[in-house]
C-alpha cells in the first residue's frame, strides 16, 4: 500500500467494481498525493556521493524552479533511489515535472539528514 489509491482501489476491487484506465490513472495521482511514505533508512555513503552529483549537476536547478531537462537516465536513478529509500515507485510518471520535483526535494532531506 502506497498511498490513498490503494487503498479505494482495494475498496472499489472487493466490492466488484472493475478498475479502467481512469481508475488507474487516479490512483497513481492520489497515491502521489497522499502517500504513507516512510524512509526505509538512512542514505548510504555510496548513495550519498552519487545523489551529490546529481544535485551539482542538475538537481539544485530543478529545486531552484531553473529549466532543466532531466533525461530518461535521470529518472530512472531518482525512480530507483527513492523506490529503495521511500518504498514508492514512481515510474509510472516520465512527465510528471512536479512528482520530480518532490522526489528530489525528498531525497535532499534525506541526504542532509544526518550532516
Amino acid at each position: 500500500m502506497q498511498g490513498l489509491g490503494d487503498v479505494i482501489a482495494n475498496i472499489t476491487n472487493s466490492v466488484g467494481i472493475e478498475p479502467c484506465q481512469g481508475c488507474e490513472e487516479r490512483q497513481f495521482t492520489l497515491n502521489r498525493l497522499f502517500n504513507f511514505k516512510r524512509v526505509k533508512s538512512e542514505m548510504t555513503a555510496e548513495d550519498k556521493v552519487s545523489y551529490s552529483e546529481f544535485m551539482v549537476l542538475k538537481g539544485q536547478r530543478v529545486i531552484d524552479g531553473k529549466r532543466t531537462e532531466l533525461n530518461a537516465d535521470d529518472l530512472s536513478y531518482l525512480n530507483a533511489l527513492y523506490l529503495y529509500y521511500f518504498g514508492l515507485d514512481n515510474s509510472n510518471c516520465p512527465d510528471c515535472s512536479k512528482v520530480h520535483l518532490a522526489v528530489i526535494k525528498d531525497l535532499y532531506k534525506l541526504y542532509n539528514y544526518a550532516n
